[in-house]
């Protein structure tokens, strides 16, 4: 019986690092705080207690978690109208951003809700910032520490470009400008905000006036 309540800890983390997700591999107790409000305070959970199964030593414990089913997830969106959204994909047959019609992600990596920019085509040439954040509380955390997210994306490198930030840091830069053909996982190694009582994730999609692309979806 206690191998099968390990196991079912086990299957229950691997099952919430499908959606956005902060993590650690300290075994233990502790709880990250997500400083966005009531939707960002329901998504937090304790580590490493799953419904009564506990995480032996070494696995991975969650300290965040949203799948922006519910709620947004508690983050923020700054900048033009129509830039970060949250809600559902509303897909097209290849919309046309600039003179030629462009790729789109069928919907969500997971449920219906995202956050994208433009939930119903492409981003907008607004020649600034559209900006996603979130402000986390990890001073009770140790190292290791990791951020886990999926996400789509097509954006017009190298005058457009979608980055990730920690506390201002570039952390993540779209490669080229391909687009992905499905959702791909991205890990971003917080090891070094361990401890840290302010601890600002964003997700800054820059555009220029000329030319766009269907853009940027975290799920």
């Amino acid at each position: 019986m206690k191998q099968r309540n390990v196991l079912l800890a086990v299957l229950l983390w691997l099952m919430v690092l499908l959606t956005v997700s902060l993590v650690s591999a300290q075994g233990g107790s502790g709880e990250a705080e997500a400083n966005g409000g009531d939707d960002a305070a329901a998504a937090s959970l304790p580590s490493p207690d799953y419904g009564g199964f506990t995480c032996p030593a070494g696995v991975p414990a969650q300290f965040y978690f949203s799948d922006f089913e519910a709620n947004n997830g508690g983050w923020t969106a700054t900048g033009p109208a129509n830039f970060w959204e949250h809600g559902q994909v509303l897909p097209g047959v290849y919309e046309i951003c600039d003179t030629a019609p462009r790729p789109e992600p069928a919907g969500a990596f997971s449920g219906l809700n995202v956050w994208g920019t433009n939930l119903n085509g492409c981003y907008p040439n607004a020649n600034t910032d559209g900006i996603l954040s979130q402000t986390f509380n990890l001073s009770t955390l140790s190292a290791p520490l990791e951020l886990n997210w999926q996400h789509w994306y097509e954006v017009f490198e190298t005058f457009d470009y979608a980055i990730a930030r920690v506390n201002g840091t570039q952390v993540w830069r779209t490669p080229n400008a391909t687009a992905t053909s499905n959702y791909v996982l991205q890990n971003v190694d917080l090891s070094a905000y361990a401890g840290n009582a302010s601890v600002t994730v964003d997700f800054l999609l820059h555009a220029t006036t000329v030319v766009n692309r269907m853009g940027w979806y975290v799920d």
